[in-house]
């Protein structure tokens, strides 16, 4: 309520007109003893602690923070952020590090209306997938990995159309519906 008052002032259409959020996450450390010494972080290393991950809109309101655990991705609590609360509902760009970027959430803010604007760690040495190659700039062609497989997609579009619809409804979390993926199947 805090957040959606102060994008009534005048004043913060002078920051941003409330369209646009980024997010991370903030790692705070704990004790350190006990069970989660067992759970290791490829960042954080053996050092336990919770993540606070946190959307802030363009007129410097934090509209969305949940407490995740460290040893998790970051990416699917994007949309819990965005479709969670009425202000994440107005939001167009969502921006975000690497720790946000996955195909699932390329494709799903895109199915969601959202543009999904990244900051990608290291980009020389990721690969991205499309539909055509040919279409691909030559100075981009280093940066394109596999082929999306189509026909994959069409086999399984009538339940991503179900997790789209499931996420918009509010009945379910959409970090609750994600499923890690194994292996890039698009």
């Amino acid at each position: 309520m805090v957040i959606e008052a102060q994008a009534k002032l005048p004043m913060a259409k002078y920051w941003g007109v409330g369209e646009t959020t980024s997010s991370d996450g903030q790692f705070f450390p704990t004790t350190r003893q006990g069970e989660a010494m067992n759970l290791i972080n490829a960042k954080y290393g053996h050092e336990p602690g919770p993540k606070a991950y946190t959307h802030v809109s363009d007129q410097y309101g934090p509209f969305a923070t949940q407490v995740i655990p460290a040893t998790v991705s970051e990416a699917p609590y994007i949309l819990d952020g965005l479709l969670m609360n009425p202000t994440g509902k107005r939001i167009r760009e969502q921006y975000a590090d690497t720790g946000g970027f996955t195909d699932l959430v390329f494709a799903a803010t895109s199915l969601l209306g959202y543009r999904f604007i990244p900051r990608i760690r290291d980009l020389p040495s990721k690969r991205l997938h499309v539909f055509d190659r040919r279409s691909v700039p030559t100075e981009l062609r280093g940066l394109v990995g596999d082929k999306i497989r189509e026909n994959t997609i069409a086999a399984n579009w009538s339940d991503v159309l179900r997790c789209i619809a499931t996420m918009l409804s509010g009945r379910m979390r959409p970090s609750h519906i994600w499923i890690p993926p194994v292996s890039s199947d698009l």
